[in-house]
């Protein structure tokens, strides 16, 4: 198959952006690239890691002096053999050694019980409410940061300030103004050819007939022509950093590998993009939590430690900031089935050379629970963005979250 006829049309999203090839893609205008291409080359970058399905904090940073901790979970535990030391109440699990690298090297910051009043224990909706930064989640609008990227950047036409690497794009990214280049791979990002967007368009206009009058279809067939154009000319330099890209280290060769490498490789061209954003899951260990946690938290740490040392040395590392997350923890005590259910506050994790290392926020108690039996958080998750906002990009924090969140002291 010829990249002429890498068109998917069960992938294309009416009434948003056009998905090319497993790939979305646009922006308003193609027109300054290359000259504000120079003036971002030292721009502060934020790379997202989204940890889907409900991480179980207890299991990655394990707080082994706490009696509790063994009383709750006489099975789903991990073994004091092969702990990496923190302190004396907490470890990183064995298959983080480069996270723990990290620590001991001052470039890791962990903020613990991050979280939100009233927790919500589905997967969706507490995931809305991270994306939006707002109880109602995505009925409030845009994402936090499709709202920094119209606030910040509005005045910026370039669709790749805000790149996804991935599957499904996170509602975090989304903008009512602005459009978000995404893919899954490098090589999906291409030009679909002029018969084939023919085609997309009349598909398009033909679902969207109940739009009426005429005028709406033909906005839509307008805004499609736009993203495949742009699309047209913005994939050959996605291609280019991506594909020749020389790592100084290997990468792992999974999915969450392959993503990171890709990131570097856009970083280190001088692409523009200020936020990039990757995925790894699924968390969601209700049963036999030890395999699939384990297997997870093997790449996690083999990805970012891989990202990490190859930025080291680099011109923009000290202008990298990796912020990794998960939408919950889970529930202290373990299940029946060798796992353990959704639950409330979890640590966050703060990475790279800009971060001034650490513990921020106390660890929630395993005692005293709310009435859910969960850890009570005492970070709200709404401060790590108050963070980004104002101290990393020194954007207007007040246009983008519902109000004054205290950012954390985290940077260096």
């Amino acid at each position: 198959m010829t990249s002429q006829s890498l068109f998917d049309r069960r992938n294309f999203l009416v009434g948003g952006t056009a998905l090319l090839g497993g790939c979305m893609a646009a922006s308003n205008a193609r027109t300054q690239r290359d000259a504000t291409t120079a003036r971002d080359a030292d721009g502060r970058i934020l790379v997202l890691v989204e940890l889907y399905g409900g991480n179980d904090g207890l299991n990655t940073i394990v707080p082994y002096a706490d009696d509790e901790y063994w009383r709750r979970r006489p099975v789903v535990n991990v073994p004091k053999d092969g702990l990496l030391g923190i302190d004396d109440y907490c470890a990183f699990n064995p298959l983080l050694a480069n996270v723990n690298r990290q620590w001991h090297d001052g470039r890791l910051a962990i903020v613990r019980g991050v979280g939100y009043p009233e927790p919500v224990y589905s997967h969706f909706k507490s995931f809305e409410i991270w994306h939006t930064a707002r109880e109602a989640g995505r009925p409030s609008g845009d994402g936090w940061i499709g709202r920094l990227r119209n606030t910040a950047w509005k005045d910026d036409p370039r669709a790749e300030l805000v790149v996804h690497v991935g599957g499904a794009v996170p509602h975090s990214l989304h903008s009512s103004e602005h459009q978000t280049v995404a893919f899954a791979t490098p090589e999906s990002f291409v030009w679909a050819g002029d018969a084939l967007a023919q085609q997309a368009y009349e598909q398009a206009a033909a679902a969207t007939s109940g739009m009426s009058p005429k005028s709406g279809r033909d906005a839509m067939r307008a805004r499609l022509s736009r993203t495949l154009a742009d699309a047209q000319v913005l994939s050959p330099r996605v291609l280019k950093a991506t594909l020749e890209y020389q790592p100084q280290v290997e990468y792992p060769t999974d999915e969450f590998g392959r993503a990171l490498r890709c990131v570097a490789g856009m970083i280190d061209a001088r692409l523009g993009g200020r936020v990039y954003s990757v995925q790894l899951g699924n968390f969601d260990t209700h049963a036999t939590q030890a395999d699939p946690q384990s297997r997870l938290l093997s790449s996690f740490d083999a990805g970012i430690g891989a990202f990490l040392a190859d930025l080291k040395g680099r011109s923009q590392e000290k202008d990298v900031l990796v912020f990794a997350f998960s939408e919950f923890g889970r529930r202290v005590s373990e299940n029946y089935s060798k796992g353990t259910d959704h639950g409330a506050a979890g640590p966050a994790f703060f990475l790279g050379a800009p971060v001034k290392g650490g513990f921020y926020g106390e660890h929630p108690s395993l005692a005293e629970l709310d009435r859910d039996e969960n850890l009570i958080m005492n970070v709200d998750f709404r401060r790590l963005y108050a963070t980004v906002l104002e101290d990393w990009f020194r954007a207007d924090a007040s246009a983008v979250l519902p109000k004054r969140y205290e950012p954390l002291p985290l940077l260096a």
